[in-house]
């Protein structure tokens, strides 16, 4: 119950900073690629964000008693709809871009990863698939655009996955402890 708890009270944070960078660089974009494109990708990272944002919005005083399955498949699902929009971000702009606009999707896509993790963090499947689809679509096109320069940044960038996958089981021994710890406190209150 605690996760979904703090997994909502950081959803502002993430739903408001993934509009407001997206609605950025819609507006810096537009002198720089296709309009529609630009367009399409901003409200396709925009309109859940907004969306999610009114859910939690509805539901921001409900008391989680138990740890529903079900909310934390949604967590994930959104998760995964907001990572796949985020990792269109360098796929689409990065390989047309010129080398400075290049450095602001890179910026941008660490940067909503970073706030991602920071948000799901209590939910580390979602925060995993989150951060692992944008760096991994980075890395891809990073490398995809050749160069020693390109080659660099997606050798950077790919540790990044193999970082989450050992976070994961981290996070599984620590769930598993903290149930350990949670079923001998019950046994302790009942003696």
């Amino acid at each position: 119950a605690g996760q979904i708890a703090a997994a909502v009270e950081a959803s502002p944070l993430m739903l408001a900073a993934s509009a407001v960078i997206a609605l950025c660089f819609g507006g810096l974009a537009t002198f720089q690629f296709n309009l529609l494109v630009v367009a399409l990708w901003t409200a396709a990272a925009t309109v859940p964000s907004l969306l999610l944002l009114i859910y939690w919005r509805r539901n921001r005083g409900r008391q989680w008693k138990s740890l529903p399955l079900d909310a934390i498949r949604r967590v994930d699902a959104c998760a995964a709809i907001m990572g796949l929009v985020w990792a269109a971000l360098p796929a689409l702009f990065f390989d047309a871009a010129n080398d400075d606009f290049r450095v602001i999707v890179a910026a941008l896509a660490f940067a909503v990863a970073g706030i991602g993790c920071y948000a799901l963090a209590y939910i580390p499947t979602a925060a995993i698939l989150f951060v692992s689809l944008i760096m991994g679509s980075l890395s891809i096109t990073s490398v995809k655009l050749g160069g020693e320069a390109g080659l660099a940044f997606g050798q950077l960038t790919a540790p990044r996955l193999g970082h989450r996958r050992g976070c994961q089981s981290r996070f599984d021994r620590c769930g598993r402890f903290r149930r350990r710890m949670a079923r001998e406190l019950d046994a302790q209150e009942r003696a």
